[in-house]
């Protein structure tokens, strides 16, 4: 999708090295993620990537261009996610666990792109990017409610299991939990909740998957 004529960057931006790309991607990602698309400027991103703002204009030809291409990288990143929990096998409790530990070391990993999805979600969407997103998310909800159901064929969880609530909660959770590896204020607020020893995410991943499977046992 980063070829869309709707955002593809300008031959500047293409004819530059792959090295000086991906630095210029990382320095304008850092700057959205920090200060939302709305309240981040071109004089902005010209400051985060110690450019001239003349020169970002001849990489992209707006703001918002810039915005979409940053997006649709990140959802390719998201693809790759959900292909990876997609490959994690086991019984019920290990798919669980790895899920979990999976998501929350990949919301680690790409805080930036966690932190423009978020942004992206308050305000109106551009019609092909809310697509791919609703694609991965009903992806995200078939994989929650798949691993519900072999939790009630193998004896784990209860037979009258609300599976659609259930994968809801699993997901609120998991998306909360990851917000707070992103969000200074979400950290602080979980760890009110749950005890400072949440940065250590080995922890962290064991208290999540036994809240979860309580909340299924019969």
């Amino acid at each position: 999708m980063a070829d869309n004529n709707n955002y593809a960057p300008n031959q500047s931006f293409i004819r530059l090295s792959s090295y000086r790309q991906n630095h210029f991607v990382r320095s304008a990602r850092s700057a959205f993620a920090e200060y939302g698309y709305h309240n981040t400027s071109m004089q902005d991103i010209a400051k985060a990537t110690q450019l001239s703002v003349g020169t970002v204009y001849q990489y992209f030809p707006s703001k918002e261009a810039l915005y979409l291409y940053i997006v649709d990288l990140g959802i390719e990143v998201l693809r790759e996610i959900i292909k990876g929990m997609g490959n994690i096998e086991g019984s019920v409790e290990e798919r669980i666990r790895g899920a979990i530990k999976f998501l929350l070391e990949k919301a680690k990993e790409h805080a930036d792109y966690l932190r423009i999805y978020l942004d992206l979600s308050r305000q109106p969407q551009n019609e092909e990017i809310e697509k791919e997103i609703k694609n991965w998310e009903k992806i995200s909800i078939d994989f929650y409610k798949k691993l519900l159901q072999d939790a009630i064929k193998e004896g784990i969880a209860r037979e009258d299991l609300d599976i659609g609530m259930a994968a809801y909660t699993i997901d609120s959770t998991l998306l909360i939990t990851m917000q707070a590896i992103s969000y200074a204020m979400y950290n602080d607020r979980m760890k009110s909740y749950l005890g400072n020893n949440i940065d250590d995410i080995d922890h962290l991943v064991d208290r999540i998957t036994k809240s979860i499977l309580n909340c299924m046992q019969k």
